[in-house]
């Protein structure tokens, strides 16, 4: 969601989002009531909204696929390890993530920033992609 909003409406890197943050005024909030007006009604089977904030569970059908690997940003090193195991294959000696620990610090700085109502809107949109991925909303909710 952050990253979506600072490339598509606060820093205005993709020409085909300029009047959009034009009209959201560049504000996280309205970004906010905005892709929660647009995405609530999406399910696991239907969803037209923007594929830059559509929940994952909506893009492809993770549950219709037999994977013996997911992998995440925040545990790379060991799942990129499990793949090469799982391959049969000899790792190279270290990957790395390109994530930092100050990502984490600016989601719950814009996080903090919405109401209680947009948090609980927002976990709801994404509820089953938090449960997929294994993922906690406590420190955003």
């Amino acid at each position: 969601m952050v990253s979506a909003y600072e490339n598509k409406i606060l820093f205005r890197r993709d020409p085909d989002y300029v009047s959009l943050a034009k009209k959201l005024n560049s504000s996280f909030s309205q970004f906010v009531d905005y892709v929660v007006m647009t995405t609530s009604w999406c399910d696991v089977w239907s969803c037209s909204a923007d594929y830059h904030w559509m929940p994952y569970v909506s893009r492809c059908a993770f549950c219709a696929v037999d994977y013996d690997v997911v992998g995440k940003v925040e545990t790379f090193d060991s799942d990129v390890t499990a793949f090469f195991q799982l391959a049969n294959l000899t790792a190279p000696s270290r990957f790395e993530a390109n994530v930092s620990p100050k990502e984490a610090d600016k989601a719950a700085k814009y996080f903090s920033m919405l109401s209680a109502e947009q948090k609980a809107s927002l976990f709801k949109i994404y509820e089953l992609d938090f449960k997929l991925f294994g993922y906690s909303a406590h420190e955003y909710v």
